[in-house]
């Protein structure tokens, strides 16, 4: 701001011009602080989707690896684990089981409430079968 004098000898004050404008500077500021908070809520729902679609195939696999789990047990518990959280969907279980071993595949899908976005996960867990082994069973005996 400078102090200029007018035809009738009054000092005017001549406003600097870089003095317009200046909540715009404000409003564009605000706006980008929003969006990098929608982005980081965005990457923590994200994150924590990913989470719990790893823990569901864990804890598949450690259902249908103790001596009595199955593969209906491992499909219960990856399903009942994943409806810890409401913004997975199009969920995919998928189990396969041998004699010595249990995998468990899962696959769902991740939304974003505020943009419409989704992001597809996928997770693998597997893990040896628990069985008794009788004293005769064992080597040695």
């Amino acid at each position: 701001m400078c102090r200029v004098r007018n035809r009738s000898g009054r000092t005017a004050v001549d406003r600097d011009d870089s003095e317009r404008g200046g909540i715009t500077g404000d409003v564009a500021l605000w706006a980008a602080f929003g969006l990098l908070l929608l982005a980081c809520f965005n990457g923590a729902l994200l994150y924590r989707g990913k989470q719990v679609i790893s823990a569901a195939a864990q804890d598949g696999a450690r259902a249908g690896a103790v001596e009595w789990g199955d593969a209906g047990a491992a499909r219960w518990r990856a399903g009942h684990t994943l409806d810890f959280a409401p913004f997975i969907s199009n969920e995919s279980i998928t189990i396969n089981e041998t004699e010595e071993r249990i995998e468990v595949a899962v696959i769902a899908q991740v939304d974003l409430p505020f943009l419409g976005w989704s992001q597809t996960f996928a997770s693998y867990a597997d893990a040896p079968k628990e069985r008794v082994v009788t004293a005769s069973e064992r080597p040695g005996s």
